[in-house]
């Protein structure tokens, strides 16, 4: 037996004693790893265009406005940008 890493899942060979635990462990550990980015899946987790972040203080996947503002961000650079570029006779 070994545990593999990162996971922490462990090998087994099958009918081998313990098998059967070994195997149920590592169901339950995938399980609750597939509870955990599910809401990643789902429509409800975030709005469309929004990255879902983990909020470690409310222990949940919320949206996050970060490509919004980056678009946002740029566009007003292009518009810094043009207007140099019209002052300059560019």
């Amino acid at each position: 037996m070994a545990k593999l890493t990162p996971t922490g899942l462990e090998t087994i060979t099958y009918g081998q004693q313990g098998w059967n635990a070994v195997v149920s462990a590592n169901m339950q550990r995938l399980n609750g790893w597939l509870g955990f980015l599910w809401p990643l899946l789902t429509s409800e987790s975030h709005a469309s265009g929004d990255v879902p972040v983990w909020n470690a203080s409310t222990s949940q996947w919320e949206a996050s406005d970060a490509l919004e503002t980056l678009k946002a961000e740029v566009e007003s650079l292009k518009a810094r940008v043009a207007a140099l570029e019209s002052s300059t006779g560019a």
